[in-house]
């Protein structure tokens, strides 16, 4: 899930977060954390709309990463 945080109370879209956790994807394969970031390994990203960060210029980007089992639907 990736968590989007805007400067403030405005529009968003959370999707246009996308070539960020690209970059945070490969940073996390290049520091050994996962193995690849193919569909294999990455098999879904969901983006929602976080809390306002409240500071001009400042936008905020969480991750959260789970396992994911075989099978599992």
């Amino acid at each position: 899930m990736v968590t989007f945080c805007p400067r403030g109370p405005s529009r968003a879209d959370p999707p246009n977060a996308y070539p960020v956790t690209k970059a945070l994807l490969d940073g996390l394969v290049r520091a050994g954390l996962l193995s690849d970031d193919h569909s294999g390994i990455v098999v879904a990203q969901a983006f929602c709309r976080g809390p306002s960060t409240g500071v001009r210029g400042t936008h905020r980007v969480g991750v959260t990463a789970a396992a994911w089992e075989e099978g599992r639907s």
